[in-house]
């Protein structure tokens, strides 16, 4: 069983061969995009075996078909650098009740739960954000280590969420 928990993903890989394929490919790209959520993401899988992911780990079954999915409805085509929270954190500057979708997010249980919280959000993102480059590699690695590090990456997500809300200011005299 441990087979099925432990992923097997290289972040670089996966990020570099979705851009790859959404660049290059459009019938891979549009069965990417359809691969949104849980009773789509069988779309992905054709692609996943191509690129040498197996079907049997149930975390890499969610964390895939999310990024690639993203990816593939991305308007960029390459790899953004800004931390996905941090993005997510300018965009509740505007519409405060983004922090209840964060606190959702980042108070998830485990990767697959995290990753079922995130599809929507990351819609938002793209939708409300232009040109936002979300860096997929260091949001894939989150996603890969959510389950072994997660306090580690909830404070890192909250510090650029609420850093972004919040900037800091140092006291006046």
């Amino acid at each position: 069983h441990d087979d099925e928990l432990t992923s097997k993903i290289n972040a670089e890989y996966l990020v570099d061969s979705i851009f790859r394929i959404k660049n290059d490919n459009k019938g891979d790209s549009a069965n990417l995009r359809r691969a949104n959520n849980p009773s789509t993401q069988h779309y992905a899988w054709p692609i996943m075996v191509r690129l040498g992911f197996s079907l049997k780990n149930e975390k890499d079954n969610a964390i895939i078909p999310l990024v690639a999915s993203s990816i593939a409805n991305e308007k960029a085509t390459l790899n953004g650098t800004v931390p996905f929270a941090k993005i997510f954190g300018v965009l509740a500057k505007e519409s405060p009740s983004l922090e209840n979708r964060f606190s959702r997010m980042i108070n998830a249980t485990n990767a697959i739960e995290l990753c079922g919280l995130l599809g929507a959000n990351i819609k938002l993102v793209q939708s409300k954000s232009e040109g936002a480059g979300i860096d997929y590699i260091s949001l894939t690695k989150d996603l890969i280590n959510f389950d072994f590090k997660r306090d580690a990456i909830r404070a890192k997500w909250s510090e650029q969420f609420f850093r972004s809300i919040h900037p800091y200011e140092a006291k006046k005299d």
